[in-house]
């Protein structure tokens, strides 16, 4: 492994830049530049890195600021190159509670407002208390298949798992406070998702496509299903996920129709962040 430092690190004055680099997600375009894009904690805005192939340099700046009174952007950054072979960025804005887009327009990027949320009306709760505020966005995962731009994040004012199908939004479940740390495939018409189910703490899995979703609890074990990442192998899904109890990260794979789980590392606190 080479390591190189991308941004936060003191300049040639000694300056400290502030504290950069959490929430990072990396992509690389076909002409061979890396992209990065990260939270500036200090800031609290989202920033971008670019390396050239070439030259091996790093140029960094500003992707998004975001709105609101308190402005705080970047959280759960999530890259990838879209079809037009620029990166495109989205990202939890948690001064407005949105889920915002930024794009590369070829000198910068633009940032904008893909899906507000929805408030959640004190009639609907029973309650007297004031309505609770959209927010939305967070756990945001961005991928680019076949062209088509695919989110997969958590609605935490309603507690729905939500995937955005190029412009289009669909909820894919709304049972309980559902769909922190979502990883998706998509493999041909079908949509594989897995996600954790925070009110009962069990790794759930939904399969199918908007209006027809198949879900399906995949470990029911306490404190499961963070950090899932998903890939499916020979048309088989498998997760590899985080379980809190003993700080462990297991594996699940679906065979016949049940799921079936292995502990996979158990030395010391393993499986954050996969």
């Amino acid at each position: 492994w080479a390591f190189e430092g991308v941004d936060g690190y003191p300049d040639s004055s000694g300056l400290d830049l502030g504290d950069r680099g959490t929430y990072g997600s990396l992509a690389v375009d076909s002409a061979g530049f890396v992209w990065a894009a990260y939270y500036d904690q200090g800031a609290k805005t989202l920033r971008y890195a670019k390396r050239h192939p070439r030259l091996k340099a790093w140029k960094t700046g500003i992707a998004d600021v975001g709105d609101g009174v308190s402005p705080d952007a970047g959280r759960f950054s999530s890259i990838a190159i879209a079809a037009d072979g620029n990166p495109v960025i989205a990202h939890h804005d948690h001064g407005a509670g949105t889920l915002r887009k930024a794009r590369w327009n070829g000198t910068g990027f633009v940032g904008s407002v893909f899906d507000a949320g929805d408030p959640i009306a004190a009639g609907d709760t029973g309650s007297d208390e004031p309505d609770t505020a959209p927010n939305v966005g967070q756990f945001v995962k961005l991928k680019i298949i076949g062209g088509v731009e695919y989110m997969a994040y958590y609605d935490a004012a309603n507690g729905d798992l939500k995937l955005a199908i190029g412009d289009t939004v669909h909820v894919v479940d709304d049972a309980g406070d559902v769909g922190k740390w979502p990883d998706f495939a998509v493999v041909g018409d079908t949509v594989h998702i897995v996600y954790q189910d925070a009110g009962l703490q069990q790794l759930k899995y939904a399969t199918g496509a908007p209006g027809a979703w198949d879900i399906s609890v995949v470990d029911t074990a306490p404190y499961t299903g963070a950090d899932t990442a998903l890939y499916v192998e020979a048309g088989a899904p498998k997760v590899v996920y985080f379980q809190g109890r003993e700080n462990d990260m297991k594996h699940a794979t679906l065979a016949d129709g049940a799921w079936s789980s292995r502990m996979l590392l158990t030395e010391g606190a393993v499986g954050f962040h996969n």
